[in-house]
């Protein structure tokens, strides 16, 4: 049985201040990118659960959007998990703590936002340095080739 990861949607989106400029449905778009790009689930299935109606239901590769409509996202989810003939085990992502039992008392794994999303800012941040010093790098060259043209224009080397 293969591992999916079950995402509330909206919990989740409001933690990630780099993409989240407090406009829910334009913030969409953003999370959905972000967890497409840097994979958090690994290379496991991922759900993303949002409450309310949204304009399709979206499929990228390995990751579902869907929208809970008439129910809350989080019954949503109790939902899924409750369901017969499951193909994989669950592991629902979310901060709110009454999701985070309703999901354990149905035998699903549970992580907490921080959770799931730290070794993706870890990678980002040491990504992020990498960048930095090659730019310090191209920068240096730039100086340094800088430098010796004035060198050999004003002090005629």
């Amino acid at each position: 049985m293969s591992l999916c990861f079950l995402l509330d949607g909206y919990n989740i989106l409001k933690k990630i201040p780099q993409i989240t400029d407090y406009k829910i449905k334009e913030d969409r778009p953003s999370f959905i990118n972000f967890i497409s790009r840097f994979h958090p689930q690994g290379r496991n299935k991922a759900i993303i659960i949002f409450d309310g109606y949204g304009d399709e239901q979206l499929k990228y590769v390995k990751i579902d959007v869907l929208f809970s409509k008439d129910i809350s996202a989080d019954n949503y989810i109790v939902k899924m998990l409750g369901k017969k003939g499951k193909k994989c085990y669950y592991c629902v992502v979310t901060d709110d703590r009454q999701l985070q039992f309703r999901a354990k008392n149905s035998e699903a794994k549970v992580l907490s936002v921080g959770d799931f999303l730290n070794p993706v800012f870890k990678r980002m941040k040491a990504g992020g340095r990498k960048m930095h010093q090659e730019k310090i790098n191209e920068y240096s060259k730039e100086a340094q080739e800088i430098k010796k043209e004035l060198e050999r224009i004003w002090l005629k080397k």
